[in-house]
């Protein structure tokens, strides 16, 4: 690769995967992929990200409102925890 100068001069961080435990009880699906024609706040979704900072990773989580897709909340921390959704829809 580098004779045929195939390496760039930015290399890639790959995110590891790590494995947690998680409660997969089963839970109703109320929404049932209907997204549109919603009132003011009916239905609230959540997105999580990780975002390199300096050389540690950090989490943003986003409240988004089914209504008219606006982000309505949000968090951002150094953990990808619990506490940092429920910052995020107390900020809303």
């Amino acid at each position: 690769m580098p004779k045929n100068h195939l390496i760039s001069q930015y290399t890639v961080k790959q995110y590891k995967k790590y494995k947690e435990d998680s409660d997969n009880s089963d839970t109703p699906n109320m929404v049932d992929r209907q997204f549109n024609n919603r009132k003011l706040l009916e239905v609230i979704i959540s997105d999580l990200t990780y975002v390199k900072v300096d050389s540690s990773w950090c989490y943003v989580c986003l409240i988004i409102d089914l209504f008219n897709r606006e982000i309505v909340g949000y968090s951002s921390g150094r953990h990808k925890n619990a506490l940092l959704v429920e910052k995020a829809i107390l900020s809303i």
